[in-house]
């Protein structure tokens, strides 16, 4: 009841993060990259519909990929918690 669901992105309009540099990142190793210590990105080679992760070894098309958003994207709470974490200590105190 009073827990808020977290923000769910739809993939759609959104190309694969890096996918500019053929390359792309499986988002079902990067929420477990701590416990497993894949940081990597896959390439994308030309012409491949639905690559698969040189890690895991799923299809991007089941484990889903990372994207790229600009800061006016961001839902309120994450800007804020980019403003606490990256922006100048002045920031967070105005």
């Amino acid at each position: 009841d009073g827990a808020k669901m977290p923000t769910i992105f739809d993939l759609k309009g959104h190309s694969a993060a890096g996918e500019e540099k053929k390359t792309w990142r499986c988002a079902a190793c990067y929420s477990t990259r701590f416990k497993t210590m894949c940081f990597g990105m896959n390439d994308l080679k030309d012409g491949e519909a639905d690559p698969k992760c040189e890690n895991c070894g799923r299809l991007r098309s089941v484990s889903g990929y990372t994207i790229w958003l600009t800061y006016d994207e961001l839902p309120g709470s994450w800007k804020a918690s980019a403003d606490r974490q990256f922006a100048p200590k002045i920031v967070s105190v105005l």
